[in-house]
């Protein structure tokens, strides 16, 4: 929606109304970098680049990986990394780093941090026939770890199909791979392997893996944690009283770092819930004492629910929880697939998209280390999300304070969205964020398959599959701050500039220090300052080294991937006694932020009339722009003008009013600015 601004002063009998200048430049500027919508993690290469994962890299950015079409016959698998300011990081080639280009087509994709900047690649792979199991360790360089061939490594090419990896560290800069595995014949079982961060197998752990269970019948859809303990707990949907397409039941193995299984566990597979009806849609969170929390969608009632139960390291029931599961949710949520992260508590908060509503909506729940429902959430879950439409593709990650921020694809407007929204363990939304979730990316085109990780600093970094060009896809990514603030590398909040001094306050990202610099014409860009952000990523400058009637230029230097990045840029006219004047408002047109620039006049000082506007459209300058903008009142919108005198102090002190007009001229903003005082101003609406 375009936005329509006045400037009141009831004092000086003035108010206008005006469209915002087409050509009107934004107030802050910013090299590559987080931006509004995300930021183009593959975006120019050939056709059709979608399916995104995700891992972090361990230094507040991300490794973002996706299937890549872009050689026309085969899918292939592509990797990126972005730094925590949303750059891509040196050395890394633009639209991405061949994680597999062999012959065949790459699929089924995951990822996990090599806790060194670098991620590990596990797929299913054609090459030779039929599907075997191939692992890719990529540094924190871009570059393949030395002993891994370029096209990676094969984990296993035993006979039959192997398919469905799943990957985590080994905490030790290794990987533990699990998948599902045909080499049986017509039966189905889940394989695990461990490789070291050099491409050996690990000693204990045989050629082409070990069988998590022994059990008859088919084992499907593997479920892979680390134990933080060097093994892993793996959990699948089990069929051994029954055939694949008969209902499932739920089993677990802990197998150690060694290869072996972990003390305590049965040789079959520990059970997870073995009741009638359909278990499916598992998801595991780490307990934080090497043993699990799953959670899955349960169909023992005629309307499926949501239950959960959690395991100990030693494979036992942990004390409080009910076997076969403590209920989540018995509401009718319809076919969810519910995701867990860890509380750091011993429980987890589990999120899905519920269908009780008819349509689907994003729902949560929170389970304590004690198997009990957390205080403050709703017996069948609280509701992240209710807007219009459906909202799908819940993906979820923690948030370090035993809460969680939660993404979603959204249909609440014309197609498809990113959203997100961040909770707190007690079931409360964190401040700062809207209650049906902050829009991530709601650019034109649909935005699906959205993957997440932890920025390290209470927020997040989604990516996701995305057709704003109108292809059949890219992939981008965006950076959303704990308090709900879609992030940018630093974008400016306020600008206010008096005879005397200059103030300006920016939002960064990433808590680097900062160099301020400033620039005047005729002169080169040099630093004045050094700040640092604050708790809530605010920076603030204060110049007194300013001239009435001079322009100076400001921005801020950040260190990003090596080099200093350059952001938030933007120019502030000394007055020289201060006229009234509003100087058009930046992005144009907007639909979320709004900076407004504007002069307030010092009402004290003499040959500084107040102007009286009319329906003709006025020109006025935009701070920073080489010429005027066209502000002009709207086709439609009612025309306002006025004149009149007043008096003030010196110091510019009097009633002033900012208002903002829709199209139809109904005003949606009032906000009081006289308190500013004389001089030109930029606010952040």
């Amino acid at each position: 929606m375009r936005q329509y601004c006045a400037i009141a002063a009831p004092v000086l009998a003035l108010a206008l109304s005006a469209a915002l200048a087409p050509n009107a430049r934004a107030a802050a500027t910013a090299d590559t970098a987080w931006t509004a919508n995300g930021v183009p993690v593959v975006s120019d290469a050939f056709f059709i680049q979608r399916a995104p994962f995700v891992a972090a890299d361990g230094a507040g950015g991300a490794l973002v990986g996706w299937k890549d079409l872009r050689g026309g016959v085969d899918y292939d698998l592509y990797l990126a990394r972005l730094d925590g300011l949303g750059q891509r990081v040196a050395g890394w080639p633009v639209n991405g780093m061949a994680v597999c280009g062999a012959a065949g087509e790459q699929t089924q994709p995951a990822i996990a941090s090599d806790a060194a900047g670098g991620a590990f690649i596990a797929w299913s792979d054609p090459r030779d026939g039929l599907p075997d199991i191939y692992l890719q360790h990529l540094l924190a360089s871009g570059a393949a770890a030395p002993g891994w061939p370029a096209d990676g490594l094969a984990v296993c090419n035993a006979p039959g199909d192997q398919f469905a990896p799943s990957v985590v560290p080994d905490g030790s800069g290794g990987a533990i791979v699990a998948w599902a595995d045909y080499r049986a014949g017509s039966v189905v079982k889940v394989y695990l392997v461990r490789f070291d961060s050099r491409g050996d197998l690990l000693p204990g752990w045989p050629i082409n893996g070990r069988a998590a269970g022994s059990a008859s019948g088919d084992q499907t859809d593997p479920v892979l944690i680390s134990d933080e303990a060097n093994g892993a707990i793996v959990a699948w949907r089990d069929f051994r009283d029954g055939g694949a397409g008969t209902e499932a039941d739920l089993y677990a193995q802990h197998v150690t770092g060694a290869g072996t299984i972990a003390a305590g566990w049965l040789a079959t597979g520990v059970p997870l819930c073995t009741r009638a009806g359909d278990q499916n849609h598992l998801a595991l969170a780490a307990d934080g004492a090497s043993g699990a929390v799953a959670a899955w969608l349960d169909a023992r009632a005629v309307s499926p629910g949501i239950y959960a139960v959690r395991v100990t390291d030693a494979g036992a029931l942990y004390p409080g929880w009910t076997a076969d599961g403590v209920p989540l949710s018995t509401a009718a949520v319809g076919d969810a697939h519910p995701v867990a992260v860890r509380d750091l508590a011993g429980g987890a908060l589990v999120a899905w998209s519920d269908l009780r509503g008819g349509g689907a909506d994003i729902v949560a729940q929170h389970v304590q280390g004690g198997g009990t429902i957390a205080a403050g959430w709703p017996a069948n879950g609280a509701a992240l999300c209710d807007a219009a439409g459906d909202q799908l593709e819940p993906v979820a990650v923690a948030d370090g304070s035993g809460g969680a921020v939660v993404a979603w694809s959204d249909a609440r407007g014309a197609g498809a969205d990113i959203y997100a929204q961040h909770v707190t363990g007690a079931g409360a939304v964190v401040a700062g964020w809207p209650a049906n979730g902050a829009a991530i990316c709601n650019a034109t085109g649909d935005q699906s398959a959205p993957v997440i990780v932890s920025d390290g600093a209470a927020g997040a970094i989604v990516a996701w599959q995305d057709q704003r060009a109108g292809n059949a896809g890219d992939i981008y990514a965006a950076r959303v701050t704990s308090n709900g603030v879609v992030a940018a590398l630093a974008s400016l909040v306020s600008a206010d500039a008096t005879r005397e001094r200059v103030l300006l306050r920016w939002n960064v990202s990433g808590g680097a220090p900062v160099v301020i610099e400033r620039h005047s014409p005729g002169s080169a860009w040099s630093a004045v300052a050094r700040a640092l952000p604050d708790g809530a990523g605010m920076v603030a400058y204060e110049d007194r080294d300013v001239t009435p009637g001079a322009r100076y230029g400001y921005r801020l230097a950040i260190a990003a991937g090596g080099a200093a990045a350059h952001a938030g840029e933007t120019w502030v006219e000394v007055p020289d006694g201060a006229a009234f004047a509003l100087a058009g408002a930046r992005p144009n047109p907007a639909s979320g932020a709004l900076v407004v620039w504007f002069t307030l006049p010092d009402v004290g000082a003499p040959g500084h009339p107040v102007p009286t506007p009319s329906g003709a459209p006025a020109q006025v300058g935009a701070p920073g722009h080489p010429h005027p903008a066209q502000v002009g009142a709207p086709t439609g919108a009612p025309t306002r003008g006025g004149s009149g005198s007043g008096s003030g102090s010196g110091s510019g002190s009097g009633s002033a009013t900012l208002e903002l007009f829709d199209l139809a001229g109904r005003r949606v903003l009032s906000r009081e600015v006289g308190t500013l005082g004389a001089g030109s101003h930029a606010l952040t609406l």
